[in-house]
């Protein structure tokens, strides 16, 4: 997998945000009155509590590793440049499965199942929700779970900005193609009109406007059914699949023509849209397409497998190339990415009175995060593994009396909790990548079970953990092994 990325000449934007904040109301002392508290910043980490234990950041490495232990108030990182790194991409696999990954292609997992073929998908504005159509118009959570059907008879839908309404077309295998609406909690159905057979994609122009392709024509309509215009011609090349971008200046298709595939991007900022945009030639069709956040770069589904972003101003990164779908045009979108992100708070995230957050950090980026809560207050401390040099892998521990629960974080989703009971855990292995800053594994033990203290040994750029009851939790396959004597960590 190749995960060079080349830089647009354009910087991101920063985006201005506050610093969230969580309240203090841990279960079982969480009434009796705190003492005053200190604050502690690094960069944009913000974390406020007592006995504080701080981390010392690990000289060499890509990113700053930063942590606190003890009784935490609250924790809060501000993050003022989000990237396409930090967003969530949701794709079709096979047409019946709803996969995502991470936005440089890492972490892949399954989040739900399809009934028929899933022919769209489309996050909300949160990132929170994926909009698809599937023998109907459905729901799923980003993180996976229960599925929740608001239409029937239906194969590709898209939310509209305000997020509150729905539409949709009925299937391709119908003798025609009808556009309809439905509000997001599945009422007030209302039928546009037809728009011909068949139908390849649609997608709102704004909280009004639709645009859809109609035998590889593209034309808009209102969603009270008036105003149908066609925008293009389809003379010498067909097109498909439209998507808006997220500042609603472009529009993508999916392009066919003699010369071959590819996509091509309209100005939507003038009154009327072009009848012809920028073409992209592609040597390899195209499944798929949407919109990275910033509105800069595509992410194309290919025939082959390959997913890729595609610079308007030049470059191109591949992020995937484990699957080999079908030639039929399926889903992909990308959730927005997080602006800024709560890491942990006492009485917020575990409700209990110790615990502690630590970080890998570059610049405001977070690259993951690992938090802990204990069970007596300010038990918590965190110890750094290794001298500081630029050995790939960085390890710190985490020692507590009681350690009720440990959580993996990255881009803002929880991967993990730790399935032991309270008080089987008081100690925990965390390790990261050296060279990108990412978590790779946490190993947890009991001393008291163990019958002794396990340790750490190093060669080289490798690190052995050997103990008794050891369990690893991997952070890029979110597996879980229990009862191990050694661990390594490369």
């Amino acid at each position: 997998m190749n995960n060079r990325r080349l830089q647009t000449p354009l910087a991101i934007a920063l985006l201005g945000a506050s610093l969230l904040n969580v309240s203090c109301g841990g279960s079982g002392g969480g009434s009796e009155s705190a003492p005053e508290s200190t604050q502690f910043s690094s960069g944009d980490l913000a974390v406020r509590g007592l006995s504080l234990t701080a981390a010392q950041p690990v000289a060499g490495s890509v990113a700053s590793i930063i942590g606190f232990a003890g009784h935490l108030t609250s924790a809060s990182l501000r993050d003022l440049s989000p990237t396409m790194a930090e967003s969530t991409i949701a794709y079709s696999l096979d047409q019946y499965h709803i996969m995502a990954m991470d936005g440089d292609g890492a972490s892949i997992r399954e989040l739900a199942t399809g009934t028929w073929g899933i022919g769209s998908l489309d996050f909300n504005s949160t990132g929170s929700r994926i909009y698809f159509g599937d023998a109907g118009v459905k729901y799923v959570a980003s993180t996976g779970g229960a599925v929740t059907q608001l239409a029937t008879n239906a194969q590709r839908a898209a939310l509209s900005p305000g997020g509150t309404l729905l539409v949709f077309t009925t299937p391709d295998n119908d003798p025609i193609s009808y556009l309809k609406t439905i509000s997001t909690s599945g009422t007030n159905p209302f039928l546009i009109g037809d728009v011909g057979s068949p139908n390849f994609g649609l997608d709102w122009l704004d909280n009004d406007w639709i645009v859809y392709g109609a035998g590889w024509i593209l034309g808009k309509v209102k969603k009270d059914g008036t105003g149908k215009q066609t925008l293009t011609s389809a003379e010498e090349i067909g097109r498909a699949f439209p998507r808006v971008s997220p500042d609603k200046k472009s529009l993508v298709a999916i392009t066919e023509s003699i010369d071959g595939p590819g996509v091509e991007v309209f100005d939507l900022s003038g009154t009327e849209m072009e009848s012809s945009g920028t073409l992209f030639p592609l040597d390899t069709p195209p499944l798929a397409v949407a919109w990275t956040p910033d509105s800069r770069e595509l992410v194309i589904l290919y025939e082959d497998g390959t997913i890729a972003t595609l610079g308007l101003w030049g470059g191109s990164t591949t992020l995937y190339t484990q699957f080999k779908p079908a030639s039929y045009l399926c889903g992909l979108d990308v959730a927005p990415p997080p602006t800024e992100r709560l890491l942990v708070g006492t009485g917020g995230l575990f409700n209990t009175l110790a615990a502690g957050v630590l970080i890998s950090q570059s610049g405001p980026r977070l690259f993951g995060a690992v938090a802990w809560d204990a069970t007596t207050r300010s038990t918590s401390t965190l110890t750094y593994e290794k001298d500081a040099s630029n050995d790939h892998t960085i390890v710190y521990r985490i020692e507590a009396d009681a350690i009720t629960k440990l959580a993996f974080t990255q881009n803002n989703s929880f991967k993990f909790v730790s399935a032991l009971s309270a008080g089987a855990v008081n100690g925990a292995f965390v390790s990261f990548d050296g060279q990108t800053g990412r978590t790779v594994s946490v190993v947890c033990y009991n001393e008291t079970r163990s019958d002794s203290r396990p340790r750490i040994t190093r060669n080289g750029s490798t690190a052995t953990i050997q103990g008794n009851s050891l369990s690893e939790f991997n952070c890029a396959t979110g597996e879980t092994k229990h009862n191990l004597s050694e661990v390594t960590l490369r």
